[in-house]
């Protein structure tokens, strides 16, 4: 069964934005789709977050999360299935204000 490595580039965001975390999938050393993808995400103050995962180029992929409602950290999983099975957290931190 295929492993893969997933890197998510992740940072801080303003509460009541969509943030964009890319994701690059890889088996062995070689940019690998997962059969499918999904992205399970939420806020520590217990609000759930959306996200969709869309395709960009082989292996890469990026999720918009919508942080209406989220103060503090937002958690989440990527989770990979088929071609590449990958289960990886993140974390960002949702801040009420640009600065």
């Amino acid at each position: 069964r295929a492993r893969g490595l997933l890197m998510a580039t992740i940072f801080q965001c303003v509460s009541g934005t969509l943030f964009t975390a890319q994701c690059t999938f890889t088996v062995a050393g070689a940019l690998t789709d997962p059969t499918t993808i999904t992205v399970i995400a939420q806020c520590s103050n217990g609000t759930p977050a959306v996200g969709t995962a869309t395709k960009v180029s082989l292996g890469v992929w990026t999720a918009n999360i919508d942080t209406t409602g989220c103060s503090g950290w937002l958690g989440g999983t990527y989770i990979g299935t088929g071609a590449c099975q990958v289960a990886e957290n993140f974390a960002v931190e949702v801040v009420n204000q640009a600065g």
